[in-house]
């Protein structure tokens, strides 16, 4: 027996609706493994890259380079300014899931009170 015979053979052992999954379940892996595309990661900017392209275009001067860092300085602060509220509000949620945590405890230990009596 060849092994297309065996694959035969119990192919035509099975019924039409394990096929029909069996065949679903492969097609569904197939489709899967297909769709999955690499991100491309964004590129990291910075003053020196930019002042790198900058200086690649001939376009850099003082002008040019006080606004950018102006810009930037912006950016910055912006970036600082977000950083903090998450800071806040990661500690706001540290805070309550401690205290959902000894709530949890403390009806779980209500619960056991209970399955004693």
């Amino acid at each position: 027996m060849t092994l297309f015979d065996t694959i035969w053979d119990y192919i035509s052992s099975q019924s039409i609706l394990t096929l029909v999954i069996y065949g679903g379940l492969i097609v569904f892996i197939i489709y899967i493994a297909l769709s999955q595309k690499k991100k491309k990661p964004i590129p990291h900017k910075d003053l020196k890259g930019i002042r790198e392209n900058l200086n690649k275009l001939n376009i850099y001067d003082d002008k040019s380079n006080e606004e950018l860092k102006k810009h930037l300085e912006t950016r910055r602060l912006y970036i600082l300014s977000q950083a903090k509220q998450l800071q806040s509000k990661h500690f706001e949620i540290l805070k309550a899931n401690e205290t959902l945590k000894r709530k949890y405890f403390k009806i779980e230990q209500q619960l056991k009170i209970l399955e004693v009596k």
